[in-house]
């Protein structure tokens, strides 16, 4: 681990740590670039941002002036020089930590403000004593929080606590806790003050250094999650009325979308279009993730009848996001949607002939569409 000198001339051996007020440690010799290739040497993909408060990548420095290879590879140690080995004022880039099995399968909770870092502490340390003291903590500069860890499975990117606000009049979600893993990084510690809009620092607060970031068990990051989940101020929504399709009088038995919502499996519906069953919970909801999604989840299937699809991700067209006024979904009005472009007659006629309600007429449909 690197040693560093402070402004005021004391020494610290966590790379990166430094004031929130007055600025990082500047590490012996002044170079940014030591600071970053401790960061390399501890196992973590890096890219370097823009000094100019935008917090994004410096596509000037960039091979290509994308991030992307960075995702799947940590830069070398030229790479880490000639990016951050830079004492000309104004011309010296910050650094951020890229999230994901590239680094060491890392992902980051964000605190969006300090109102929110003591209760979530008291939170954690309730439901899981000890565990908050075993993260990298740093003080973000708007001021907030970024916990630092690892995990065993894929690290996602998701918003975990939101709470509705007013701005400019109009009325806006704001993210209040979410975390950054594959696809997603976040700045650090040794990032110049211009790289913040605030004009303030990152700085390493508390925990083990950036070269011990712990792994956690599942059990301790599913407490994690959840705890960030329990500062949620979204309320669920309240799910619509699905809607009810006549009867055919001449038809006997139940109807086809009524058999068809008794009896098809959200399997049938939603694996032929990309979608992906990712986590069955312990009361049996199903989450699904959308095609191209890289968060935990895009929809829910709570399994008490009927069973209804809620959808969260406002990209799953065309579905549409219950948080956003969109509806909940019967497995029939699902169906529609996905495989008949919302046609009704071509939905009937499908499941009829899928031997729903009616007597089956399945050989003129592809086999993933028969039951």
């Amino acid at each position: 681990m690197l040693e560093t000198t402070n402004q005021n001339g004391s020494t610290s051996c966590a790379a990166g740590v430094g004031s929130w007020e007055t600025g990082p440690c500047i590490p012996k010799g002044s170079a940014v670039w030591r600071i970053a290739e401790g960061y390399r040497s501890s196992g973590l993909s890096l890219i370097p941002i823009c000094p100019d408060g935008s917090k994004s990548p410096d596509a000037s420095r960039l091979p290509g002036g994308k991030w992307a290879a960075f995702q799947t590879r940590r830069p070398t140690a030229i790479e880490i020089h000639t990016w951050f080995n830079s004492n000309k004022p104004g011309s010296q880039c910050g650094i951020a930590i890229v999230g994901g099995i590239v680094s060491g399968g890392l992902e980051i909770l964000d605190l969006d403000t300090w109102d929110l870092v003591e209760p979530f502490h008291a939170e954690l340390q309730k439901r899981c004593p000890g565990l908050i003291d075993r993260l990298v903590r740093v003080r973000t500069p708007r001021p907030g929080q970024h916990l630092y860890y690892r995990i065993a499975s894929e690290p996602q990117n998701q918003k975990l606590a939101r709470k509705p606000v007013i701005e400019d009049g109009r009325r806006i979600v704001k993210t209040l806790i979410e975390t950054k893993g594959t696809g997603g990084y976040v700045l650090a510690p040794g990032s110049p003050a211009v790289c913040h809009p605030t004009g303030r620092y990152y700085e390493l607060l508390a925990g083990p250094g950036f070269d011990q970031i712990p792994m956690l068990s599942t059990d301790e990051h599913s407490t994690l999650i959840d705890t960030a989940r329990s500062f949620d101020e979204i309320p669920e929504p309240v799910p619509r009325k699905p809607v009810l399709l006549p009867r055919q009088s001449t038809m006997k038995g139940d109807s086809p979308w009524a058999d068809f919502n008794a009896r098809a499996t959200w399997s049938e519906i939603l694996a032929p279009k990309g979608w992906s069953l990712v986590n069955i919970g312990p009361d049996g909801t199903e989450y699904w993730r959308r095609p191209s999604s890289t968060s935990v989840h895009s929809a829910a299937v709570h399994p008490d009848p009927p069973s209804i699809l809620r959808v969260y991700s406002s990209n799953a067209g065309p579905l549409e996001s219950c948080l956003e006024g969109g509806p909940v979904y019967t497995k029939f009005e699902a169906f529609k949607l996905l495989h008949c472009h919302g046609d009704l007659h071509d939905a009937v006629w499908k499941v009829k002939r899928m031997g729903y309600g009616a007597t089956p007429e399945r050989a003129f449909l592809p086999a993933h569409l028969r039951r």
